[in-house]
């Protein structure tokens, strides 16, 4: 495919890492005719992982198994935040962390993700089909693979979800987001 031989000059662009501690948070964007403050609208459907979101978590926790770190459990509330995200920018949003009207950290809060202390990251990539793909870049890239590998985190959301743009030069836009502190593992209610 054209696109795969394209991705690997592509990928500086199309990944980014952002971790951040609950006390450096930075202040939101204030724009006019922003949607409110709180917005997470996910779908139930939205929220349960499909195969290919299950085999990136799989080879996630073997890599950090490989380096002696412990297993990300995945998190109701940061699956609804990146399930929010990978949506958002499926559906024409600029390819970033954060939203228009909100920092990616005010998302996790509005997610429902507690605002603690034990910090959170956040991985997006574009473009790949597969989990495991997508984790071998994040692998390749030296930000995104310091949040892999962060002991710190526990806690895991990651989402796909794909363009209905028949124009779009990306189709998958992904979004893994890190926590410190499982507070609502997935499928609990």
């Amino acid at each position: 495919m054209l696109r795969s031989r394209l991705m690997p000059v592509l990928l500086p662009a199309l990944l980014i890492a952002t971790p951040l501690l609950a006390n450096g948070a930075a202040p939101a964007l204030a724009l006019p005719n922003a949607p409110a403050a709180g917005v997470c609208d996910v779908s139930q459907n939205a929220m349960s992982m499909d195969s290919e979101e299950l085999a990136a978590l799989a080879d996630i926790n073997a890599y950090r198994a490989s380096y002696g770190e412990s297993p990300l459990a995945p998190s109701q509330t940061l699956t609804r935040a990146a399930a929010w995200k990978s949506g958002s920018m499926a559906a024409g949003a600029p390819f970033g962390h954060d939203d228009s009207f909100r920092s990616w950290w005010q998302r996790l809060g509005d997610c429902g993700y507690p605002d603690d202390s034990y910090g959170a990251a956040e991985n997006i990539a574009a473009g790949e089909t597969t989990g495991g793909a997508t984790v071998a870049d994040w692998e390749k890239s030296p930000p995104h693979n310091e949040n892999l590998l962060n002991p710190t985190y526990t806690a895991a959301g990651l989402k796909r979800v794909h363009s209905t743009n028949p124009g779009d030069p990306y189709g998958w836009y992904w979004t893994l987001d890190f926590g410190g502190d499982l507070d609502a593992p997935l499928g609990s209610q």
